[in-house]
């Protein structure tokens, strides 16, 4: 049964209208809110994980290589790391995001325990199983 149709069955018929109206207000507030969370956090991860790995790049393990490019070359080749670590560190981002959205998932789920059946409220004429 969806939680709506639990809350909506405790409201008398005359205020079905102004309930349903507010639930829809605050789950579009509600996933607006979670959107906005998930864009911050992915965006400071990424900021954060790039830092963490241009911290191990320095000129003196890029010529061990024997790839450290000179003259005209150089600004481009860095341009082309610096993109590199970027896609790196937005994947990884991702990941954690990603794991984050999972583990909320998963604290909800014994919630779904707690949702039963109700009956109708007088007056209301839909039945209050499952559909």
């Amino acid at each position: 049964m969806c939680p709506c149709r639990w809350w909506l069955s405790h409201l008398a018929g005359s205020l079905r209208n102004e309930g349903t109206s507010l639930f829809n207000l605050l789950r579009n507030v509600g996933s607006s809110v979670g959107i906005s969370v998930v864009t911050f956090l992915l965006t400071q991860n990424t900021q954060r994980v790039h830092a963490s790995l241009v911290e191990h790049i320095t000129p003196f393990n890029m010529a061990r290589t024997g790839r450290c490019p000179r003259g005209r070359q150089q600004y481009g080749s860095l341009l082309a790391l610096n993109g590199m670590i970027t896609n790196q560190s937005a994947m990884i981002s991702y990941i954690d995001d990603f794991k984050l959205m999972m583990v909320l998932t998963i604290a909800t789920i014994p919630f779904l325990l707690m949702i039963r059946n109700v009956k109708p409220a007088p007056g209301s004429s839909a039945p209050a199983v499952a559909e």
